[in-house]
């Protein structure tokens, strides 16, 4: 299968602004490298037909792991209070949110409603 332009254009400009000389990507350290990272993976992925159907299995997986409700864990935030954080993605969570906003794992107050 050939490469459409976008994504022919996208891999290039990755080349362009992150590739090392050694062959090696340096992605910056952020929500947006790691869009970035995964992005290069799945298309690399697409075109080359290396373990496409793990690919995609592993991607319902991890959409249906995350239906199962999983309980908030409880950090201190930098004012030094205490927040629910998502067990999958350590976001701060709006307390009684039915899913986590960042990664849309489903979230289970049970136990947080108990400690109140």
């Amino acid at each position: 299968m050939t490469k459409s332009k976008w994504d022919s254009v996208f891999l290039s400009n990755l080349h362009y602004f992150y590739a090392k000389t050694d062959g090696t990507y340096e992605f910056p350290n952020s929500a947006e490298g790691d869009l970035l990272k995964q992005a290069k993976k799945e298309i690399e992925a697409f075109y080359t037909q290396e373990n496409i159907n793990e690919v995609i299995c592993k991607a319902v997986e991890e959409a249906l792991e995350r239906r199962v409700p999983k309980q908030p864990v409880i950090h201190l935030t930098y004012s030094k209070t205490e927040a629910p954080h998502c067990p999958q993605c350590d976001v701060q969570v709006k307390e009684y949110l039915k899913y986590c906003w960042n990664c849309g794992q489903k979230l289970d107050w049970s136990e947080y409603e108990k400690r109140s």
